[in-house]
C-alpha cells in the first residue's frame, strides 16, 4: 500500500469518526428533547387538573349553601385559603387552593411541585390584584421540577354568578 492510499484511508477514518460522534450527539440531543417535552406536557396536565378541580368547587365558603348578594359578605382577601382544619382532601371552595403546595410523583423519573395562589381581581381590569372582595377571583398555578428548565404557569378567572 502506497503512502497516498494510506493518507486516503486515514482521512476516511477521521471523517467516519466525526460522523459517528455527530450522529451520537444528535441522538442524545433528541432524547433530551423528548424527555423535556414529556415533562412539559405532564406539568401542563397537572396545572389544568388543579384548575378544573378548583373550578368545580363553590366560589366562596359563604356561597356553598346560599347566594351572596353583596361582595362584603365574601371571605376577606387576607383570609383566602383553607378554613381551619381543612385539608386538600376536604377543600370545598375555590379560594381554599390559595397557598397550596403539592408534590406529585406520578413519574418515578420526575418529581413535580405544584403551587397555587388565589386572589381577588378588579372587575374592569382582571389582571389587577385587589385587596377587597370582588365578584372575580384569579388562580395562578405554577408547576416546576428539577427535570425541567422552565416553570409552567397557568391562570384562570372564576366569577361568581347567582340567579334568583
Amino acid at each position: 500500500m502506497g503512502s497516498g492510499q494510506l493518507l486516503l484511508t486515514l482521512g476516511a477514518m477521521i471523517l467516519l469518526s466525526f460522523t459517528i460522534v455527530n450522529t451520537n450527539k444528535s441522538i442524545l440531543l433528541a432524547g433530551d428533547v423528548v424527555n423535556s417535552t414529556k415533562y412539559g406536557v405532564l406539568a401542563s396536565s397537572l396545572a389544568v387538573s388543579i384548575i378544573e378541580e378548583a373550578s368545580g368547587k363553590a366560589f366562596d365558603t359563604k356561597s356553598e349553601t346560599m347566594g351572596i348578594g353583596n361582595v362584603a359578605n365574601m371571605t376577606p382577601y387576607n383570609l383566602l385559603g383553607p378554613e381551619t382544619g381543612e385539608t386538600y382532601a376536604t377543600f370545598d371552595d375555590f379560594d381554599d387552593y390559595n397557598n397550596l403546595t403539592k408534590v406529585d410523583t406520578t413519574l418515578t423519573s420526575a418529581r413535580f411541585t405544584i403551587k397555587c395562589k388565589v386572589y381577588y381581581v378588579d372587575d374592569t381590569a382582571p389582571a389587577t390584584k385587589v385587596n377587597t372582595q370582588k365578584w372575580h377571583k384569579t388562580m395562578e398555578v405554577m408547576v416546576f421540577s428539577q427535570n425541567m428548565t422552565d416553570t409552567i404557569k397557568m391562570s384562570t378567572i372564576y366569577s361568581y354568578w347567582y340567579y334568583r
